[in-house]
């Protein structure tokens, strides 16, 4: 018969080895998991209100700026997002250059015709930084970020949602529906 052991340090299995919490291995091959699941999930836009192409088109970016916060945070990186008119991509930063990111999850996005983009962002990247993939918000190891508004706007509608990343690292969404 085994029997196990409690003690002030946790509990111990029979020859004192001691039963601990998740590695930081199997949390990363987690977050791997959910953001392979979130990139093969794919939305048809035909057939969708235009309200509703601007709903998943703000969601998409909140979700993955979380996900990215939170790959930052474990996997001890500094992550960058490019925000252009077009749409937006994920950077990382290695060889003190700013390289797209590889994962699928974080590949390059490029909105709807009908979905408009605007940053405002209090991360300016310094004169030596300019590059020719260049950040617009900076995502730090320690899980905190350059602090952020990001509107999502229908051309059709007028429709709008906001994005607010802080610096402690929280990102809010918001809507304001059309007049």
């Amino acid at each position: 018969m085994t029997t196990s052991h409690f003690q002030r340090g946790g509990l111990t299995l029979p020859g004192g080895a001691a039963i601990r919490g998740f590695t930081l291995l199997e949390v990363m091959v987690v977050i791997v998991i959910i953001g392979i699941i979130v990139s093969q999930i794919t939305i048809s836009f035909s057939g969708q209100s235009p309200e509703e192409i601007l709903k998943t088109e703000a969601r998409r970016f909140a979700s993955l700026a979380q996900l990215a916060s939170e790959e930052a945070l474990l996997s001890n990186a500094l992550i960058g997002i490019a925000v252009d008119h077009d749409g937006y991509q994920f950077l990382r930063r290695q060889k003190d250059k700013w390289q797209a990111s590889t994962e699928s999850v974080f590949r390059k996005r490029s909105l709807p015709d009908e979905v408009r983009i605007a940053l405002d962002s209090d991360y300016r990247p310094a004169e030596k930084e300019e590059e020719k993939l260049a950040p617009s918000i900076l995502i730090l190891p320690s899980g905190e970020i350059t602090p952020f508004h990001i509107t999502f706007i229908s051309e059709a509608t007028d429709d709008r949602f906001y994005i607010e990343g802080s610096e402690n690292g929280s990102i809010d969404l918001q809507h304001t529906p059309a007049l």
